[in-house]
């Protein structure tokens, strides 16, 4: 079976766009080994931190919405759930969508 999908080489996307990491392997990459040496900038924000204080005061939210949306029903609230069901069809779709990928790319790789 013959498929037509494009892989491009490691690291092509990268070295496109960031040139100041040419010269670099995607393992020094990915264990910032060109931090000291490169002119690419330094991280400027810590994600994980970020990721869990941010995270806490959207799932706050989330949650005071939902209560408020449970509690005064109505119009809103069919809306809401109307959106979610989409949310959640679309994550359906796309999750669908990549493990017909990763199929192909095990069949490319055999």
């Amino acid at each position: 079976m013959t498929a037509s999908l494009y892989l491009p080489p490691l690291g092509e996307f990268i070295y496109h766009w960031i040139p100041e990491l040419r010269g670099y392997s995607l393992l020094e990459i990915e264990q910032e080994k060109y931090i000291e040496t490169s002119n690419y900038p330094k991280v400027i924000l810590d994600w994980s931190k970020t990721r869990k204080v941010n995270g806490k005061i959207v799932s706050d939210l989330r949650k005071q919405t939902k209560q408020r949306l449970l509690s005064q029903g109505g119009d809103e609230y069919d809306s809401a759930i109307a959106a979610k069901e989409t949310v959640d069809k679309y994550w359906q779709h796309k999750d669908k969508e990549y493990k017909e990928y990763q199929q192909k790319l095990t069949e490319l790789q055999e």
